[in-house]
């Protein structure tokens, strides 16, 4: 302030005050605030509107020591003296004419006696009631609360330091710049716009009252010659085109930017998507200016800020991979006033940093772009389900902002779990709200396209700037009446369809691909439903007929199976057979014994005391529970067989590996993983415990293949958090056993399918099928290469990793739900085309891994089973087929 005393600090309606003149008037009123016992930690309340005396007033705090806590005039007074109250205010600050409850003594920075004979000279520290540290509290900001009771969050002298480093480089601000402030008081978009003007020596040019948005907003800029604005994306769209003139530094926060805004407002001056929760003081990442048609993020970390991405376990995820933010560093509040529990569980220890070093938990998605850059993919409490789907709602709101005539668009679950969409029009257009359903419809899948659309004139906002979702009318247009079954076949399929899809409650009229169906579940449902009824429906009259209602017309029409057997514990025979898919598994293993091919693992992060004999015993317990985990597959006479060992001759030793650090974890769990299984001498199962720390371990289980696939290695890690749950508490699992167990399965295949020296039997007419769908099927595609084939057979292979992006996606998604086809046969015609173009054949297979319900009905207490097996798709085409000839052929492969 010294080299810019005469300079103009505050311009307000035509009154102006130096940089001296609130130098003095400030160190005056923090005088007076002193000799009211004001300093280091001791609060002060500031209610006064957007003027020359709200800075004064602020100043006056900060200088005192005091810690200053902003106050909106416009809240009702219960409100504002809850927060008076809460904050535990001593003294308040206001103006005349403001009516505040008399929870504490006010006084009027308007009122000049007050100060009258009052020093103006700069205040020393031996003044003060007490030294100021850089840790000390700076001010406290109320945020709202998911329990609905407001949060004072306590921001530090440090914080607020690093982030006037930050803004005084990185916004090209100088002594001539005029800075606007339009934030309301009570948020700390307030401060963000004190820093900017103070830390530098600009003038900070304070908006009227009625000046918040729109084409006000505009003109006022222009009129005041205001060079850098911080503003919320959604007030920004609600200046009309042309404003702005002089503005040559525009900041955006608060909200998602989307292009469109950048595509408007980026030319002719630069503009910054800033992003910071209260919890860091404002500010954490800022991007890089933005330019119209280039990407739009929030940036990277600002100065003194760490940021790091991490999934549910708080592990760092891959660039690309969506994550939760975390956010560490100087700028970190202290946490919330009065709330020690609340503090704890958003402020988490830091398992990267230091000893005492703290991360702050945003619940915002994000992911990084591969150029330090992070893309903000929405909250993750706007993340919901649809009917039984995950939907982040930001995703459905960018797609209705990129219909032809849409400017602004949000989305909300309305009543019966649908969705609503509000959309603005674009000056000038006339937006159909029919004909945004339907461009929704041509994108998304159905369950994320909103059931009704809502054009308004504006979107409600709330004082800070931002979109009020609760101020959302309710639609007039009616949504989709839900119709239940009215027929015992109607009932029927809408349970399978519920209980597969996880989805309640399902009408008559529901889509299986719109409540989020694919080839898998498909094939789950069908086998469900046969089961239940007693039918014989292919999985085609699914694709063909996706509704409830036409599915249970297609069941009611299907052949009754008589001659089916039931699937139930049967008594044992002497020589138990393998299954079809555990015999190809069987040969797979012993032609190479060493080889990790067919593995499956799964781990368990363990925090916290561990009753280590407790997991020991919920081990022995799930081995026990399931007979496949006991078995092993010798050879007896000409084929292998199955030996199921006693429950007490089956139990894995768990032993216990002290590691130390993260990458020798990874590298013991690797190795763990990659130990091959005789499944002919070994159970298929073993586990092992890696040790980190007293508190820190990993729970190993590898599981063979011929045993378990992905679907059943679910069921197997919920037993096992169940069994120690239990003996944690001292009492075995509460659990029923399984109905039947894989053997019973393995025998009632065999009386199913029959023999193959019986030409009658169902296994060879399914050999006859594949025999004639395979047959003259080219021994290999004739690829280019940029090396020979060798003549050598290897197992060794590889992968071909590729990122697809949100828009291609939603393609892909609209493809297959337009055509009643799954995302798997869309991605498998393209690879078939692709494939077909590249090696000149009009005749291509693709075979696919996949796990398989076969037809026997799901019995509760499931036994752990494989049924995975290589499905094989062929496609024939001639001439110049299209892509949807493709789509076609994958659809019945």
């Amino acid at each position: 302030m010294a080299v810019n005393r005469g300079g103009v600090a505050v311009s307000c309606g035509g009154v102006e005050l130096s940089y001296g003149e609130l130098d003095e008037w400030s160190n005056r009123w923090a005088r007076v605030l002193v000799g009211w016992g004001v300093g280091p930690e001791v609060v002060v309340g500031v209610a006064v509107p957007r003027s020359v005396e709200l800075v004064v007033a602020v100043w006056a705090v900060v200088k005192s020591g005091g810690v200053f806590v902003p106050v909106d005039v416009g809240l009702p007074g219960v409100r504002v003296g809850e927060l008076l109250v809460d904050s535990g205010a001593v003294v308040g600050l206001s103006v005349s004419g403001v009516v505040l409850p008399s929870v504490v003594e006010w006084l009027r920075v308007d009122d000049g006696s007050v100060v009258e004979g009052v020093s103006g000279a700069a205040i020393g520290e031996g003044e003060r009631s007490g030294r100021l540290g850089v840790g000390n509290a700076v001010y406290v900001m109320y945020t709202s609360g998911s329990s609905g009771r407001p949060k004072g969050v306590v921001v530090t002298h440090g914080g607020l330091a690093n982030l006037v480093e930050e803004v005084r480089v990185r916004f090209g601000l100088g002594v001539g710049c005029r800075v606007s402030h339009v934030a309301s008081v009570g948020f700390d978009a307030s401060v963000y716009e004190w820093l900017m003007a103070f830390s530098v020596g600009a003038c900070l040019v304070v908006a009227p009252p009625g000046v918040v948005g729109g084409g006000v907003l505009g003109e006022w800029l222009d009129a005041e010659g205001v060079t850098h604005c911080f503003v919320t994306p959604s007030v920004l769209a609600s200046v009309e085109s042309g404003g702005l003139g002089s503005v040559r530094v525009l900041v955006v926060a608060g909200e998602v930017c989307g292009p469109e805004l950048v595509a408007r407002w980026g030319s002719g001056r630069e503009m910054f998507d800033a992003y910071g929760p209260t919890e860091v003081t404002v500010q954490a990442t800022v991007s890089g200016a933005l330019v119209p048609g280039g990407p739009v993020t929030v940036g990277g970390p600002a100065v003194g800020v760490e940021v790091v991405v991490l999934d549910g376990w708080l592990r760092p995820v891959p660039v690309g991979v969506v994550g939760e933010l975390y956010v560490g560093g100087v700028g970190l509040a202290r946490g919330y006033v009065g709330c020690a529990g609340l503090t704890a569980g958003s402020f988490v220890a830091n398992p990267f940093g230091g000893v005492g070093s703290r991360l702050y938990r945003t619940g915002d998605l994000v992911r990084w772009d591969g150029l330090g850059s992070l893309v903000f993919v929405g909250r993750a409490d706007f993340q919901v389900k649809v009917r039984g789907q995950r939907v982040e709602l930001g995703e459905v709101e960018s797609v209705l902002v990129s219909c032809p005539g849409v400017a602004r668009a949000v989305v909300v679950v309305g009543e019966g779990g649908r969705l609503v969409g509000y959309v603005v029009a674009d000056v000038g257009v006339v937006v159909d709200p029919g004909v945004v359903v339907e461009f929704a419809g041509s994108v998304l899948p159905g369950f994320m396209v909103p059931s009704v659309v809502v054009v308004l004139g504006e979107l409600p906002v709330t004082v800070a700037g931002k979109v009020d979702r609760a101020a959302l009318p309710a639609p007039q247009a009616p949504v989709r009446r839900f119709r239940p079954p009215s027929t015992p076949f109607e009932a029927v399929v809408a349970d399978v369809f519920g209980d597969v899809l996880d989805v309640d409650p399902v009408g008559a009229d529901d889509d299986f691909f719109h409540l989020g169906g694919d080839s898998l579940s498909a094939t789950r449902v069908v086998a469900r439903v046969d089961a239940a009824l007693g039918v014989d429906v292919g999985v085609h009259a699914l694709f063909e007929a996706p509704t409830v209602l036409a599915f249970a017309e297609r069941a009611a029409k299907a052949v009754v199976r008589t001659d089916r057997p039931e699937l139930r514990a049967v008594p044992r025979p002497e020589r138990i057979p393998l299954s079809l898919a555990q015999t190809r598994m069987w040969f797979l293993n012993q032609f190479d014994t060493t080889s990790p091919a067919y593995n499956i693992a799964m781990a368990f992060r363990l925090t916290g005391a561990l009753d280590l004999d407790a997991l020991r015993t919920a081990v022995a317990d799930v081995v026990t529970r399931h007979e496949s985990l006991r078995t092993r597959f010798p050879m007896s006479g000409t084929e292998p067989v199955q030996v199921i060992l006693p429950a007490g001759d089956a139990v894995p030793v768990l032993p216990v590996t002290t590691v130390h650090g993260d990458a020798e974890l990874h590298d013991l769990l690797a190795a763990a993983v990659s130990q091959g299984f005789d499944v002919t001498q070994q159970i298929p199962l073993r586990a092992v415990v890696f040790e980190t720390s007293a508190t820190d371990r990993v729970l190993l289980v590898v599981v063979h293949h011929i045993v378990a696939d992905g679907v059943s290695m679910v069921p197997l890690a919920r037993d096992m958090m169940t069994a120690y749950t239990a003996r944690a508490d001292g009492q075995p699992p509460a659990w029923h056993p399984p109905t039947v167990q894989y053997a019973d399965f393995t025998l009632w295949q065999r009386q199913l399918l029959g023999s193959e020296d019986d030409p009658h039997s169902l296994v060879s007419q399914q050999l006859d099928y594949w025999r004639t769908t395979l047959a003259g099927l080219p021994a290999a595609l004739d690829l280019p290469a940029d090396r020979p084939r060798s003549m050598q057979r290897s197992p060794e292979g590889s992968r071909v990793g590729f990122e697809m992006d949100a828009e291609l996606h939603r393609r892909l998604l609209a493809t297959a739900s337009a055509h009643r086809s799954t995302v798997f046969m869309v991605a498998h015609a393209a690879l078939a085309a692709f494939l077909a173009r590249m090696s000149g054949s009009e005749d291509i297979a693709v075979g696919t891994p996949v796990g398989r319900p076969g037809r026997a009905p799901a019995r509760p207490g499931g036994a752990a089973r494989t049924r995975a097996r290589v499905q094989t798709g062929r496609g024939m085409v001639s001439g110049r087929p299209a892509f949807e000839d493709w789509r076609a052929q994958a659809r019945y492969a």
